[in-house]
């Protein structure tokens, strides 16, 4: 089935119809006037991806998405032993999300590697990049979070996809 977008201007923004059931949101913030700002698209259908992604499937690296659901601080067991012997094991805190709805992160087509591989029913993510005192003040909030998905690649990380975190929202429950 074929779906027809177009968009439609109004006074706070664009405001994009479509046909044949497909999804769209209008995020109304009067600050933004871009269309790549002003829209929340489902993409499966559309010949090119926006900016971001905010609809499950998600890309790896480097297509920005934004994600929302509430952070946790999580202890898990470093080096040397990894948890083998926690009297001499370094105690790792780490910040996740737990998300509001399980998500897909699909390889890319072309020019992946081996650690971005598909993961689906993803329900929680750990954060990475930005400094954790930034993010600690978001511990047991809602938020919104953007930036890249990466595959996890070392003992260090704990989620099989970790989020490079560029900006963070906190959101009302």
């Amino acid at each position: 089935m074929k779906r027809i977008f177009r968009l439609v201007p109004v006074s706070f923004g664009i405001l994009l119809t479509c046909s044949c059931g497909g999804e769209a949101t209008l995020k109304t913030d009067s600050t933004k006037t871009a269309a790549a700002d002003s829209l929340l698209v489902k993409t499966d259908s559309l010949p090119v991806k926006p900016a971001f992604r905010t609809v499950s499937p998600f890309y790896f690296e480097p297509d920005t998405s934004v994600i929302e659901g509430i952070i946790e601080t999580e202890m898990h067991w470093g080096p040397p032993g990894y948890g083998e012997d926690t009297l001499n094991d370094m105690r790792e805190e780490m910040l996740v999300i737990s998300l509001d709805k399980k998500i897909d992160v699909l390889a890319p087509e072309k020019g992946g590697d081996s650690f971005n591989e598909t993961v689906k029913g993803i329900d929680r993510v750990q954060l990475a990049n930005m400094t954790d005192k930034s993010l600690e003040k978001y511990a047991g909030k809602k938020v919104r979070l953007t930036g890249c998905f990466f595959g996890a690649h070392t003992g260090h990380h704990h989620t099989p996809v970790l989020m490079a975190v560029s900006r963070a929202e906190k959101q009302d429950r």
